[in-house]
């Protein structure tokens, strides 16, 4: 009845809903200590009122300073502040609950003198304040902690502060939870050799978060600026730090410097100038982050290395969605990169790696520029943009597919670059332009169709271009401009508007190339070399009407050597240039093998099948071969190993329709030469219901629908597949894609049928 007349006493005052609160706590605490331990004397509750005359009991009982009744509490209490503007300066010097009624109404001003309010000690709570007017100077804040540990800032409103919202400085195990952080001068909050600081649940505007010195070994997720809610551009910065996993979702502007060994995940990143950015770092890893709208870069790393930047998702940013300057030995890879100004740029730095990330809609998708060199652009997937090169060089750009951008790959003052197994079609204009100042550049192996203008374009010398597909191009297949010295050997060119094209240009040596079916084969207004030397002869032309009876330089002695006869001289151009040595069948040399498992087939007729004698260019640069023979119905997989003994392996022969695995060992891959005698008529396959591993026998790269010739998609074959052993990928063979040579591939078939491989 004591409490019930206390309660009905309290309702009678305007505070009542405080006070019957407080009440209930002490009853409660009061019941819980008689019955564990009846000699401790329950927590006190301290009351601070600007209006005395109003408070709870005597009103000589309230305080109207929050300092003095710090002073006269004990560790355990609560000091309770009634909804009031207090103008002082707060020394939290006890372990108090400092609790305030409303963090709207309830307001501490510091009067610009100092921190509004210093946490000295552990185990306080501090909620419900509006905490404003602090001073200028460094360690100054609205609140400031310094040598602490589990202190707890929840429920306030920490705003106007002339610099930092929130200080803490050598501290630990603390929690700032659910506040409004607004407008301070300085950073919403800062730390200084800090650790285990938890920062959940608050609403930023106009501020952030930096950090010095947080040095961490063993840091669980959830424990550093996870889930804040932010309007305008803050700022999140992190200087000194090392051993950091954060874990959440942060939607304000991140810097680190000079940091190491911090981790970034699953956090949303948008509308600020610069998303992420990672200074003087090293072993920075950001992993399913999502950097949105950003009105420079999404990411951006300065003088940083040995980071990694993977899986996360960035579009929409005004300059770069990922860029590095000056940075080295880093891995971007796995990024979905849409939409940007540009995908990823590097200006400046070398040694990193850019691979297998996607890149939509970008100016251009991937740029290099300041002497960004030996770094390798890999298995990257480009749709609707491209390459560009300025002033690099001893880069590689191994297995990239670029699709539907303005120019493919681009290169300006860009020598000896190493462009190798690409896949460039359907670009606006050219697939590959080698500009100003790029020469001795390596362009191997690349598959260049479909392109709105040159497949390949070349104004500068000492390139080679060697062992391209090049096709269905708008304009010319190449065409080289006004230089000299370029090699271009071993290319299969076919479909384009003219094949070749070479104007005011001299001493550049063309052999080997199969020249089929173009609308105009070649042009030469210059003075250059169409053949090597016999008997290594020219290149196959697909109009050539000679005949080949004869051999020896002189094209005189019999027996044939399939060269021809006769030069071939329907070369356009007016300048007199044939070609002395054509070749009579397509011209075939071979495919790079890559480190690990590769598929492949062999084009070529054996004339010995035995498995070493075919893979005798590269004896010792591989460990495992494989088959799998469909018609074995009870031991399909055939294997050949070098280190079991040989009466233990099962495959011995290769042929030139099988598709078969084999395991390369050299680290950097090896280029498998080909060697037999050419089809000289299509060659056939049997295919069995269900998947069947195929080679493709044939001279020539024709698009799904031409290179299964007798067979119908659908009707036929309802599935193909290959595996990219280049960026370690299995491919999905549509339409438009193209068979090509030296490739083994996975046949689903409907029915049993036959495959007639085009020639």
């Amino acid at each position: 009845m004591l409490y019930l007349a206390i309660i009905i006493t309290y309702f009678m005052n305007r505070k009542i809903a405080v006070v019957w609160l407080c009440t209930i706590i002490t009853f409660s605490a009061v019941v819980i200590l008689v019955e564990i331990a009846p000699i401790v004397e329950a927590p006190t509750i301290i009351y601070v009122d600007d209006e005395p005359g109003e408070g709870p009991g005597n009103p000589k009982e309230n305080y109207t300073s929050i300092q003095d009744a710090i002073n006269a509490s004990s560790d355990g209490d609560t000091v309770f502040v009634y909804n009031g503007t207090y103008y002082e300066n707060v020394v939290v010097n006890k372990t108090i609950n400092l609790t305030g009624e409303d963090r709207n109404k309830t307001i501490i001003d510091g009067g610009a003198k100092d921190s509004t309010v210093v946490i000295t000690v552990t185990w306080v709570n501090l909620t419900g304040f509006m905490i404003t007017g602090s001073g200028i100077s460094w360690g100054i804040a609205g609140i400031g902690l310094s040598n602490v540990q589990n202190v707890r800032i929840f429920e306030n409103n920490i705003s106007y502060n002339n610099y930092h919202g929130i200080f803490i400085y050598q501290s630990q195990h603390s929690n700032i939870t659910n506040n409004i952080i607004l407008s301070n001068e300085g950073y919403g909050i800062s730390m200084e050799s800090s650790s285990n600081i938890k920062i959940t649940n608050n609403y930023f505007i106009q501020d952030g978060i930096e950090i010095f010195g947080y040095e961490l070994s063993h840091y669980n997720s959830h424990d550093i600026p996870i889930d804040n809610m932010v309007n305008g551009i803050p700022l999140h910065y992190y200087k000194n730090c090392k051993d950091i996993d954060i874990d959440g979702i942060i939607t304000g502007q991140l810097i680190l410097a000079n940091c190491s060994n911090v981790q970034l995940r699953n956090s949303k990143i948008n509308n600020t100038d610069i998303g992420i950015g990672i200074l003087y770092s090293t072993n920075v890893t950001l992993i399913n982050n999502n950097l949105d709208s950003n009105h420079e870069f999404g990411i951006f790393l300065s003088r940083s290395s040995n980071s990694l930047v993977m899986c996360n998702n960035v579009s929409n940013n005004g300059e770069s969605g990922i860029g590095l300057g000056h940075s080295s030995y880093n891995n971007i890879t796995g990024n979905y990169v849409f939409d940007n100004n540009d995908g990823i740029t590097l200006g400046g730095g070398s040694n990193n790696y850019i691979i297998d990330n996607n890149i939509t809609r970008s100016g251009n998708g991937i740029r290099l520029g300041s002497s960004s060199n030996n770094n390798i652009i890999k298995g990257n997937n480009l749709s609707e943009t491209g390459i560009y090169f300025i002033g690099v060089s001893n880069n590689y750009v191994i297995k990239n597919r670029i699709r539907s951008g303005g120019y493919g790959l681009s290169l300006y003052v860009s020598p000896d670059n190493k462009i190798i197994g690409n896949d460039v079609s359907f670009c606006g204009s050219d697939g590959l332009r080698l500009g100003l100042d790029s020469m001795g550049n390596i362009i191997l192996n690349n598959n260049i169709c479909s392109n709105g203008n040159d497949g390949i374009y070349v104004i500068e010398p000492n390139n080679h271009i060697e062992n391209n597909n090049i096709s269905s191009n708008i304009r010319y297949g190449i065409f080289i401009e006004s230089t000299s010295n370029n090699y271009i050997t071993g290319n299969t060119i076919t479909n384009n508007n003219y094949g070749l094209r070479i104007q005011k240009s001299s001493n550049n040596h063309i052999y080997h190339n199969n020249i089929i079916d173009n609308t105009n084969q070649a042009y030469d207004m210059g003075t250059n070399f169409w053949n090597d030397t016999y008997p290594s002869g020219g290149n196959y032309w697909s109009d050539y009407t000679g005949i080949d009876l004869n051999s020896t330089a002189a094209q005189n002695v019999p027996p044939p050597d399939g060269i021809g006869d006769t030069p071939y001289t329907d070369i356009l151009g007016g300048s007199g240039a044939q070609d002395y040595y054509p070749l009579m069948h397509p011209y075939i040399n071979g495919t790079i093998l890559f480190y690990g498992w590769n598929l492949i087939s062999i084009p070529l007729i054996q004339s010995n099948t035995n498995l070493g004698m075919v893979l005798n260019s590269i004896e010792g640069s591989y460990d495992a071969v494989q088959w799998y023979n469909v018609s074995d119905n009870f031991d399909p997989w055939k294997h050949n190993s070098t280190k079991k003994p040989f009466h233990l392996n099962d495959l011995e022969n290769i042929y030139h329709t099988n598709g078969f695995w084999i395991h390369i060992t050299e680290p950097d891959g090896i280029f498998f030469e080909f060697d037999g005698s050419r089809p000289i008529r299509n060659q056939t396959i049997a295919l069995h219901p269900g998947w069947n591993i195929a080679g493709y026998p044939s001279l020539s790269s024709y698009n799904r629908t031409y290179g299964l010739n007798n067979l119908t998609f659908g009707d036929h074959v309802d599935a193909i597949w290959t595996y990219d052993s280049g960026t370690q990928k299995w491919e999905k063979m549509g339409e438009s894609d193209y068979f090509k040579i030296g490739r083994g591939y996975y046949i689903h078939a409907k029915t049993k049928c036959e495959w007639e491989v085009p020639l």
